[in-house]
């Protein structure tokens, strides 16, 4: 997505320095104004997929899933906090790993594309700072 937007912005900033020199030579043609207008749209449907909000997870799909693929054997929930970046929305989850990672990783993979398919990504990462603090693999990030 990021070189869509790069794209899109590059076509509109040669769009405005063609329209300028143009502008230059020729002010007042009708030309000019049409192109413009077109410039101006495309701009500002430009600027809408930049300040849309980012999709977040409803909160039917997060009960679903802390239901279906965490538990006590797999990985225990401690926290749950939205998180957004420019390209994308995600939910991090907290807690405490009960089993081998790859065992649970498996586990959760399968819970969340059997209950959502494609629609979202899972993605483990470990808490450093929770390891150092209470030992050697007692907290990840799912």
């Amino acid at each position: 997505m990021k070189e869509e937007l790069e794209g899109q912005f590059q076509k509109i900033i040669e769009k405005a320095r063609k329209l300028a020199d143009e502008q230059s030579k020729q002010p007042g043609s009708s030309q000019s104004e049409s192109e413009q207008q077109q410039l101006r749209k495309e701009f500002e449907s430009l600027l809408q997929t930049l300040v849309k909000p980012a999709e977040t997870l409803s909160k039917e799909d997060i009960k679903r899933l802390k239901e279906a693929a965490f538990g006590p054997q797999t990985f225990w929930v401690t926290e749950t906090q939205t998180i957004s970046e420019a390209e994308r929305t995600g939910l991090l989850i907290r807690g405490n790993l009960r089993d081998e990672r790859a065992k649970v990783y498996e586990h959760i993979s399968a819970k969340v594309r059997e209950l959502f398919g494609d629609k979202y990504e899972l993605l483990m990462v470990e808490d450093a700072a929770a390891e150092a603090a209470q030992g050697v693999g007692s907290s990840s990030s799912a």
